[in-house]
């Protein structure tokens, strides 16, 4: 399907049914909370996934995702232990929620498929640019991967 491994599929998934809860959760509690059941499977969904994509090579080596998905894996414990203990003092509640929602946000972040900038036509001389870019979508179009006419 679409060229994805089964694994791919599964994480897929997975994710999408973990970032659907936490749009959910954020619009109705403005906050993502182990408390309630919709962060719950947030939470949990988000572990899969960044578990099950760990196991995801397009290249064969390590790669940015691979960062991505551990930097998850800490934020997802590190806001646990800070609602579970008492580590952080009275400021847990905030560290904890500061790194539920920071998994929101590493999950907005994707590779550019595009290797054109928005100032490239202002510079038509240079050469184009080799290195991969990363930007955080929030409707399916991204900066700076985004051009006037479409999104890809």
């Amino acid at each position: 399907m679409f060229g994805l491994t089964p694994l791919g599929v599964f994480h897929t998934l997975v994710g999408l049914i973990g970032v659907v809860c936490g749009v959910i959760a954020l619009a109705r509690d403005k906050q993502i909370s182990p408390r309630t059941r919709l962060g719950r499977v947030y939470l949990l969904g988000t572990l899969i996934a960044a578990v099950s994509a760990l196991g995801i090579f397009r290249r064969g080596a390590f790669g940015p995702a691979h960062v991505l998905a551990l930097l998850t894996i800490a934020a997802l414990a590190l806001g646990t232990l800070a609602g579970r203990s008492s580590l952080f003092g009275r400021v847990g509640h905030y560290v904890q929620a500061v790194s539920y929602s920071s998994t929101f946000l590493f999950q907005l972040i994707r590779r550019s498929r595009s290797r054109r900038f928005a100032y490239r036509r202002a510079r038509p001389w240079s050469r184009p640019s080799t290195r991969r870019s990363y930007s955080v979508s929030t409707s399916g179009c991204s900066w700076p991967s985004w051009s006037a006419s479409r999104c890809r």
